[in-house]
Formats: C-alpha cells, structure tokens, sequence
C-alpha cells in the first residue's frame, strides 16, 4: 500500500481545482474527513490499559487536521491505515502488531492544505493553531469529544464536507500565512 491508494488530494495552484497526490511530502498541514456509512473505531495507545477507544457513528462527518514534519505517507500508512477498524474487525492483543484495514482509506479524503519547501517547526505548530481556528469558524464545527484534547471535530451541519468548503478553509490558511 502506497499513498497512492489513499484519497489523498492536493489543490492544483494555477487551475485551483484538487487533485491526487502522487508522491510524499515531509512537512505539511493536511486535513482527514471522515465519512463512515457504518460504525469505525480505533484504539488509542493499544498497549496502555485499559484501552481507550475513539469511535464514528456510522453517518456522522468528523473532520481531523494535523501537521507532519518527516512524511505524509508514513503517518498515514503507519498510523491511520492500522489504526481505523470497521466496527466488525477486531484489534489485536495487547503487545502484538497492528495491522492495515481497508477502513481508513475507504471511509476518508484528505486534504493537503499547506506545503512547507524548508521544514519550519515553530511555523507549522502556528499554522496548525490557525487550521483550528479557521475549522471551528468556518465551518462550525464542534469538539467529537468535548473536554479532551481531540482533533476530531464533529460536522453539525450537513453539506459542509465538500472540497468547495475545503477550499475557502485553504484560502483563508494561505491569506493568514501571506501576513505573517
């Protein structure tokens, strides 16, 4: 599995329409939508006890941004890929190997919303901020699991998880990086 084979997209600058990511990228601001037709789940720290678990209803849009400073396609192979379960597979033991799932690439479209050339760390901790900012405002979003430090944040209008909304969040990122 590549990231190819993920739904990875990435706004083309001189057309402005999205299309595929082909190739990796080592610092970057992405944003996961998660749309699940049936309940998904993952295990958080799997080898702590007890297990915490973070689920998705089945018809929710649950919207993840983050930033990646090594390799795009390592955290998301090595980490979502393995840890978003359909509701029907079972997690493996403490102390053994995840494995991949098709969940992860099934259930979700990421977005590529900022491309650093030069990794810049205190720069994109400060974008990421912002992304926040902008996902809660604009689209008004809500926290998935209130009271926690989640990134997850829960759709509460339908229609919002559109790349024509993606987009206004990237314009308004590349406007706010313009004026620093």
């Amino acid at each position: 599995m590549t990231i190819e084979d993920l739904n990875v997209k990435i706004k083309n600058e001189h057309t402005g329409e999205w299309s595929r990511l082909i190739h990796d990228l080592e610092a970057a601001i992405y944003l996961i939508i998660f749309r699940p037709n049936e309940p998904i789940y993952e295990i958080r720290r799997p080898n702590d006890r007890p297990r915490r678990v973070h689920n998705i209803n089945g018809g929710d849009v649950v919207f993840k941004f983050g930033k990646i400073n090594t390799s795009l396609e390592g955290r998301l192979l090595g980490s979502y890929s393995k840890h978003w379960k359909f509701i029907y597979e079972e997690y493996p033991p403490i102390g053994e190997k995840r494995t991949y799932s098709n969940c992860f690439g099934e259930v979700s479209e990421i977005f590529v919303l900022h491309v650093q050339d030069e990794l810049n760390e205190t720069l994109l901790r400060n974008i990421e901020s912002q992304t926040r900012q902008l996902l809660i405002n604009s689209l008004q979003v809500i926290p998935q699991e209130p009271g926690t430090s989640s990134e997850y944040y829960l759709s509460q209008l339908n229609g919002q998880d559109t790349a024509d909304n993606v987009s206004l969040i990237k314009d308004q990122l590349d406007s706010y990086i313009q004026n620093l």
